[in-house]
């Protein structure tokens, strides 16, 4: 796998900035919503066998500020609607670009609550990981929830055709084969018909709420 480089800092960051202020406006007409890092390259799609590495230094520094502003702004406008609602940020260890903030109220109150299956404790985050934004993590309480890579067997498409070379379907394929051998196994049935999942385990998460 090859790593793309990553160039342009000060555009980078006046990109990061501006996606802050994009998401701190929250649609109170909708009752579930979220923030992803949506800054390009993290928000494309990885292309020629690249892989697009994680933010660091100041540009992973700014997005983790912005994602403790855009849920300060959020929680501000979630609190005049006097009714409860889900609030959390969700920051990723391993995989930090899919990081998000995110909520939901009325109908869709539960409904990320089963987004995370395993809990691992609630733990202190890695010493240093917040550095970025001082004590304010402190405000917030964080459990600590197993990162999960979902597969279906309709990801892989057996046919060597419908790849652009043949050395993308073997890589595909050898991927495939271990993932069956190594990852954990979801069953479920719709219909009559049975579906396999595949979780392949890439770290953890830390999902933290403000303290009441």
């Amino acid at each position: 796998m090859r790593y793309k480089k990553i160039r342009g800092q000060k555009r980078l960051l006046k990109d990061v900035d501006e996606w802050i202020e994009r998401n701190k406006k929250l649609n109170l007409d909708s009752q579930r919503d979220y923030a992803k890092i949506w800054v390009h390259p993290w928000s494309g799609i990885s292309v020629l066998n690249s892989e697009i590495p994680e933010p660091r230094g100041k540009i992973r520094k700014r997005m983790l500020q912005g994602l403790f502003e855009i849920h300060d702004e959020w929680k501000a406008q979630l609190d005049t609607l006097g009714e409860p609602y889900y609030l959390k940020l969700w920051i990723y260890h391993e995989r930090f670009s899919r990081s998000q903030v995110v909520c939901a109220t009325g109908d869709f109150l539960k409904f990320y609550d089963k987004t995370f299956p395993e809990k691992l404790g609630d733990k202190e985050p890695t010493e240093g990981f917040f550095n970025a934004v001082g004590n304010k993590a402190d405000e917030f309480t964080w459990d600590v929830v197993q990162d999960y890579e979902t597969y279906s067997e309709s990801d892989f498409d057996t046919d060597p055709d419908m790849y652009y070379s043949l050395e993308d379907y073997h890589a595909d394929m050898k991927f495939f084969r271990k993932l069956k051998k190594t990852a954990e196994r979801s069953v479920y049935e719709f219909e009559g018909t049975e579906y396999i999942s595949y979780l392949h385990r890439k770290g953890i998460v830390y999902l933290g709420e403000r303290k009441k």
